[in-house]
């Protein structure tokens, strides 16, 4: 890592699979006795091989290449996995040589001292504990997911992640299957993503989550920050470049660190989030350093890339399409000029891309906004007393603006100009909808993170460039930079001192659950209960210990053995449907996972889910705007009015789920597959 332009980002992409690789044992370690499908490994380890070294080495050829290294990384993620879907295990072979070859070139081209090999490494084993604490002491996807959704004690955004991933594999639709096979309007590239390594995991959706999160986007997440903070600093300092070891700290080490210790505002957790954060940090550095930023220079035709780019955050994360939107078209209309007819062409283009990502995936029902209701701030912060609410979830925003505040002695002036601008334009964009419209569940905050991932690039080249620009600086600056960074190490310290044991907590009792089959295990996420989980399942053994028993056999894995080997397809395959007395509805602890688990385990969806369940779960709401099935089960519905649902939903075979541990009635319902193809 000696060269910032060339040798350096291979060194970055080095690090990135040298995280995979770490972040692969820990997930073996988590697994202790569950096994990870070798294919799917092998996969997610190429992919971002590929993702990284491929565009790093074709940068050597040409210093301008550097600027498009980050998107085209985007692409290749995004070609890679398709080829998998396409392919299958050819794919996987081709990814795997193509890595190989991307990794015997990089050899050649770079010959980095002992003493930088030591030191990335000891950057890589730091930066994949945090990301692995992180990651893995979660309730949402994390080592053990697909064992925690058999044990029916994940969290509810889990088993709809799963749903979705496995619809898409199966069915090739984005369908949450609450009642039948109802394609729904979602941000669903991440799913999409997981969809296409699904096979490779022996059909197991949970599990090709958790390798797409844990081993392609948390190492890719590392490169995207280390490179793109690199292109920032370059342009914004030009004479004080930082070294690409500072780079790779902050970009593999720090940013997790700040997300573990909870001062970070990223919930890398969120897996539509970290894909969309990860894509807009590849992305935006790339625009931002080709933008005109004096009078005279050529606009150049880079827009076009900033345009092609909204969509596919947009599918990502509509929040990060939405935060890009509003930055590049800001800067075209700033840097093109009104009067000129590229940018209405630009602008025309923009919108439409826009706005149809919007109707394409844009969350509805329980995911959508009532306009002019209570502001996000008011509901979520003042009403309970919270007035510092703005400033906690928006301070990496504000302490960027202050950075290049401060470095305008040091900096580009006008290319800072425009750095301020940008990051103005996308923390106004991002409190918008919070502030014109009441998201329910407090979503309205995912845009403001959209707008701290924007962010955080930017906020890291600062970082990277202080050093140099306070020893240029005066006595009393660099005191004040010291304070700061004393205060920053505090608030890290501080968070750390809260999160690692909730983390902790959270990683022992799940380890518990799997290993005992205890459910009185995980069976609360509050931070008192999973306290008392771990010192409990801790009480007379070692973690070591725990974790070297037999697995236990989960309560639904019979079940979802006899749902697996079902076709879910509408016409063709066969629907579930449980009665409102049957014992499946005990499987699940979350309300909203209920309806979801058939989907989520097996790629077959339910019947009038949610209404069948509402003697357990009274108050549950829509899902991904399929909304409440508007029918009334009685306590043993018959099996004519069972068909009748089902043809509505154009299934003409129902599974009848009345037990755990026996095998679904089947109902074959006397009606002809032409009789299905109603509206």
């Amino acid at each position: 890592m000696q060269d910032q332009s060339g040798n350096a980002t291979i060194g970055f992409a080095a690090l990135a699979t040298a995280t995979a690789l770490v972040m692969a044992g820990a997930t073996l370690f988590a697994r202790a006795g569950l096994g990870f499908p070798l294919p799917l490994l092998a996969a997610c380890i190429g992919i971002v091989v590929v993702a990284t070294f491929a565009p790093a080495l074709w940068a050597l050829r040409g210093p301008e290449r550097q600027v498009w290294t980050g998107p085209l990384a985007g692409v290749l993620l995004i070609l890679a996995c398709g080829a998998i879907s396409l392919l299958g295990m050819i794919g996987v072979v081709v990814v795997c040589v193509l890595a190989l070859g991307c990794l015997a070139l990089a050899v050649r081209a770079a010959r980095p001292r002992a003493t930088v090999v030591l030191l990335g490494c000891a950057i890589v084993l730091a930066g994949a504990l945090f990301f692995a604490l992180e990651l893995g002491g979660t309730k949402y996807v994390n080592f053990v997911l697909d064992q925690l959704i058999l044990h029916g004690r994940a969290d509810g955004d889990d088993y709809l992640n799963a749903a979705l991933t496995k619809s898409l594999s199966s069915l090739m639709v984005p369908a949450p299957g609450i009642d039948g096979v109802a394609p729904a309007r979602y941000h669903y590239g991440f799913y999409a993503l997981a969809a296409t390594l699904t096979p490779l995991a022996g059909g197991d959706a949970p599990l090709a989550l958790i390798g797409l999160q844990m081993l392609v986007l948390a190492p890719l997440l590392g490169f995207a920050l280390a490179h793109g903070a690199a292109l920032i600093a370059a342009r914004l300092a030009p004479e004080q470049a930082p070294r690409p070891l500072l780079l790779a700290v902050l970009a593999f080490v720090m940013a997790p660190l700040a997300q573990l210790s909870g001062l970070a505002n990223l919930v890398a957790y969120s897996t539509s989030m970290l894909l969309g954060g990860t894509l807009l940090i590849l992305v935006a550095p790339a625009i931002l350093v080709q933008v005109p930023a004096r009078a005279g220079e050529p606009t150049g035709r880079f827009w076009w890339a900033a345009a092609i780019a909204i969509p596919v955050l947009a599918v990502s994360k509509i929040s990060a399409g939405y935060v890009w939107t509003a930055v590049a078209g800001y800067l075209a209309l700033r840097k093109i000029g009104l009067k000129r007819l590229p940018l209405w062409l630009l602008g025309a283009v923009m919108a439409i891309l826009f706005f149809g990502s919007v109707y394409l995936f844009a969350p509805t029902g329980s995911g959508g906004g009532t306009l002019f209701g209570v502001p996000y701030y008011v509901e979520r912060g003042f009403a309970e007393g919270n007035y510092l609410l703005p400033l906690q979830l928006q301070w990496q925003s504000l302490a960027t603006l202050i950075g290049l505040i401060l470095l305008r002695r040091h900096a580009d002036g006008g290319f800072r100009k425009l750095l301020i601008e940008a990051v103005i334009i996308a923390t106004v964009a991002a409190n918008l909808p919070g502030l014109l419209m009441q998201i329910p569940g407090g979503d309205a905050a995912y845009f403001l993170i959209a707008g701290e991932w924007f962010a955080l690039p930017i906020l890291l080249a600062l970082l990277a460039v202080a050093p140099a620009a306070l020893r240029a600086s005066s006595r009393n600056r660099r005191i004040g930079g010291w304070a700061v960074t004393a205060a920053a190490v505090i608030g890290l310290v501080i968070g750390l001192v809260d999160t690692v044991p909730l983390r902790a907590h959270t990683f022992v009792s799940a380890e518990a659950l799997i290993h005992t089959g205890d459910r009185s295990y995980f069976a609360d996420h509050k931070k008192r209960v999973l306290k008392a989980d771990f010192k409990r399942a801790l009480d007379n053994q070692s973690l070591f210990a725990l974790m070297r028993l037999p697995v236990a056999e989960p309560l639904g894995l019979k079940l979802a053995d006899q749902l697996r080997g079902v076709d879910g397809a509408a016409r063709t395959g066969a629907i579930a449907f449980a009665p409102p007395a049957s014992a499946y509805w005990s499987l699940v602890g979350e309300c909203d996972g209920r309806s979801l688990w058939p989907m989520a385990v097996a790629g077959v969806s339910m019947l009038g889910g949610q209404s069948a369940g509402k003697a357990t779960c009274p108050d549950e709401g829509p899902l991904l705007g399929a909304g409440l099935p508007d029918v009334t089960f009685s306590a043993a519905p018959t099996d004519d009015e069972l068909c009748a649902l089902a043809v509505q939903r154009h299934f003409r075979s129902i599974l009848v789920i009345k037990g755990l541990d026996e095998a679904p009635a089947k109902v074959e319902c006397n009606v002809a597959i032409s009789e299905l193809d109603h509206d």
